[in-house]
C-alpha cells in the first residue's frame, strides 16, 4: 500500500469560443498526513478529502482536508472518529462521511458537515458497515452495501 499527501488538482475550463474544455494544472499541496484508503467528494465549490491508513500497521485518521477552489486555500479539520474505507458524498451543502474501519472494528460513525454554516455534527448508521458506495441525487444522499 502506498500512503501519500501529494494532491494535483486539475481545473476544468469551459471556452465559450471554441466550445471545448481546457485543463488547467494547479501546483500540488500536501495533505495534513500521508494516508491511503481517503474517502473523497466535492461540496460546492470544496472537495474534501477525508480519513484513511496512515502508515502499515493500520494507524487510521481522523483528519479532513478541505480545498476551496474558489479561494484556492485549504484547511484542515479532525472528525469524531479515526477510521479507514469510509465513504463521502454530498448534497445541498451538505457533507456525509460515513462507515469505515475504525481500530475497534467496522464502524457505524457519521460526521456530517455543513459548508454553509461550517459546523460539523456526529450521527450514527443503523448498523456499522465499511467499503460502502455513496452518491447523491434528488437532493439526498444513497449509502449502499459494506
Amino acid at each position: 500500500m502506498t500512503f501519500c499527501t501529494a494532491v494535483v488538482i486539475w481545473m476544468s475550463i469551459l471556452s465559450t469560443l471554441v466550445e471545448s474544455i481546457h485543463v488547467q494544472l494547479v501546483p500540488s499541496i500536501t495533505l495534513s498526513e500521508a494516508r491511503a484508503e481517503i474517502a473523497a467528494t466535492q461540496v460546492g465549490s470544496w472537495s474534501v478529502f477525508g480519513l484513511g491508513t496512515i502508515d502499515t500497521v493500520h494507524q487510521y485518521s481522523n483528519h479532513v482536508d478541505l480545498y476551496n477552489s474558489l479561494t484556492r486555500t485549504w484547511f484542515w479539520t479532525t472528525v469524531s472518529t479515526a477510521r479507514r474505507a469510509a465513504v463521502a458524498a454530498a448534497a445541498d451543502g451538505q457533507l456525509v462521511i460515513a462507515g469505515g474501519y475504525s481500530p475497534t472494528g467496522e464502524s457505524a460513525a457519521v460526521d456530517l458537515w455543513d459548508s454553509a454554516t461550517d459546523v460539523w455534527s456526529t450521527s450514527t448508521l443503523t448498523q456499522a458497515r465499511w467499503e460502502m458506495t455513496a452518491a447523491s441525487a434528488n437532493h439526498q444522499i444513497l449509502l449502499a452495501g459494506g
